[in-house]
């Protein structure tokens, strides 16, 4: 096969001639585990594996060309390679990549990369709204209560109304962290549902 991702437009432009003669079950790269469950260990993925990712992904129609994907995530773990790195390159999104994993490294790299997308783990949610939670604390007690009052009234309003009013509350927060974050992808674990409503009200979308 002349091509094994074969995505029309979404794909390179060049002539199927210039391009190696790949089969679809041959190994594409060889990841390995965390290790969570046992002994971490190599897992080989196909070019027909990561193809059928891809093209799911561009089924759902979650990003396109305009946006700006964050990706703070290592690549040789399948979730950021596959969701961070190949999905954005097939709609020709660019993709932002942080100078490290700290908070205010994550932070400086969301509002100078103008970043629309974030790719991410539980784990760094958490972090983030830590970094808020701070934040609101350091204001004194009556700010922190006015915060977690608007937090809950978001919450009951998109649990209860399907009303996204987060924005709107939190629009300073949303300048200072993210202007034009709309959309958080978490995967690799677990995600706390109170945790993801939280990060929704800032972000728009989760």
């Amino acid at each position: 096969m002349a091509s094994v991702c074969d995505a029309g437009p979404r794909c390179s432009r060049r002539e199927t001639s210039t391009l190696p003669q790949l089969e679809a079950q041959r190994p594409a790269a060889l990841l390995y585990t965390s290790g969570t469950t046992g002994t971490p260990k190599g897992v080989p993925l196909t070019h027909a594996n990561l193809c059928a990712n891809v093209e799911a992904l561009l089924d759902a129609n979650l990003s396109g060309p305009d946006d700006r994907v964050f990706v703070p995530l290592p690549l040789h773990h399948a979730y950021p390679l596959t969701v961070g790195l190949l999905a954005p390159i097939a709609v020709g999104a660019p993709v932002v990549l942080p100078a490290g994993i700290t908070r205010p490294q994550i932070m400086r790299a969301l509002r100078e990369g103008r970043c629309t997308i974030m790719i991410g783990v539980p784990r760094i949610y958490e972090a983030l709204m830590q970094a808020i939670d701070d934040q609101v604390r350091a204001r004194g007690a009556i700010g922190a209560s006015a915060f977690q009052g608007m937090l809950a009234a978001s919450i009951w309003a998109s649990r209860l109304l399907g009303w996204r009013v987060g924005r709107t509350l939190f629009a300073s927060l949303h300048r200072r962290l993210g202007p034009e974050l709309r959309l958080l992808a978490s995967g690799g674990a677990r995600l706390d549902p109170d945790l993801a409503c939280g990060c929704r009200d800032w972000a728009g979308r989760c």
